[in-house]
């Protein structure tokens, strides 16, 4: 996973992948569908300035009418995403770090308006 916010990239590390994809086809009824991306190990040349590192890359997405998805199966097409809530629970894209010599904690939030896939391993967000 790869994600550029201005200039600063952010990517899971390919040397050490730590990955995870949820799919939930009316598993919280009557919430409806779920989609969870999570990258929890990124690449060190991806981290913004001042020391501070990115623990994890987190992109939720949500249909509380339970249309967006018809099986638990990774989908195989590209999503569409007006099918989808980034909102829901205050959720979307969420980047969690910390600044390791000061401990001071971030997090962004973002909605996703563009989610392409350039090969098979990997997937790039425009925010």
């Amino acid at each position: 996973m790869r994600l550029k916010l201005e200039r600063v990239v952010f990517k899971t590390d390919p040397n050490e992948i730590h990955f995870g994809i949820g799919v939930f086809n009316d598993e919280y009824s009557p919430l409806g569908d779920m989609l969870q991306i999570s990258s929890y190990i990124n690449d060190s040349d991806s981290n913004p300035p001042n020391g501070y590192i990115v623990d994890a890359i987190d992109w939720f997405l949500y249909d509380p009418s339970g249309t967006a998805s018809s099986s638990d199966d990774l989908p195989t097409t590209a999503l569409v995403l007006s099918d989808w809530n980034q909102s829901a629970y205050g959720l979307g894209l969420v980047l969690l770090g910390k600044n390791p010599s000061n401990h001071y904690a971030f997090s962004i939030q973002a909605f996703v308006t563009k989610a392409t896939k350039s090969r098979e391993r990997d997937m790039y967000f425009t925010t």
